[in-house]
């Protein structure tokens, strides 16, 4: 509990301090996104996606829903103490700007049969009619990449914060919201979901960390 109480601390009161940095930053319709230090995030950079608030759960990870035989569906972890899996974010800039677009994967340094060798990357994208947030290998199953869509994601400043959202690969100016819905098996996913977004900030990883056997 000790350690719940002192990591959302820390996010708060980083967050509440580097919101004024990142406004003063902005060069006219972007601002630069910043982690919990106040480092501004770098192109390819590994990084836990963690929610502001307590009480519902940690980092973003991967999960088994429905009938998924391996997990493959981005959901909040259960536990509140735990900062999920790292996510490489990649983009065209060195440096990652709220109007960028970028990939965002998952990586994995200790994987089983589901997701393939040590180091695979398991890219973000969003399933068609369920608009869930899945991520998945090159070699995903085939009903699920007849769903996909392609397009990419943004990270853009809300109220002191960050939020995730979607964009549609010919509509970049147009995202939406990603935030959390809970399924019969209290699993809580990251789908499409327009003004009610999921408010997290950026914990640099240092080598994949210790949060990433996924089974």
């Amino acid at each position: 509990m000790k350690t719940l109480l002192l990591l959302h601390s820390l996010v708060l009161s980083l967050c509440y301090l580097f919101a004024f940095t990142t406004t003063t930053l902005a060069k006219g319709s972007y601002s630069y996104i910043r982690d919990v230090q106040g480092e501004v995030l770098n192109n390819g950079g590994l990084y836990y996606i963690f929610p502001v608030y307590a009480g519902n759960g940690g980092g973003l990870e991967l999960g088994r829903t429905g009938s998924e035989k391996c997990p493959r569906t981005v959901v909040q972890s259960p536990s509140d103490t735990s900062k999920g899996l790292p996510a490489r974010l990649t983009s065209k800039l060195r440096f990652l700007r709220s109007d960028l677009l970028l990939n965002i994967e998952f990586e994995l340094q200790n994987p089983t049969v589901c997701h393939g060798e040590k180091g695979e990357r398991i890219r973000w994208k969003v399933v068609g009619r369920s608009q869930i947030v899945k991520a998945s290998t090159s070699v995903d199953e085939e009903e699920e990449e007849k769903e996909a869509i392609t397009g990419p994601f943004k990270i853009q400043p809300y109220k002191g914060f960050y939020k995730l959202v979607y964009c549609q690969l010919d509509q970049s100016d147009e995202c939406r919201d990603l935030g959390i819905s809970v399924d019969q098996q209290e699993n809580r996913r990251l789908v499409v979901k327009d003004g009610e977004p999921l408010l997290v900030v950026f914990i640099k990883a240092e080598s994949g960390g210790d949060e990433d056997m996924v089974e």
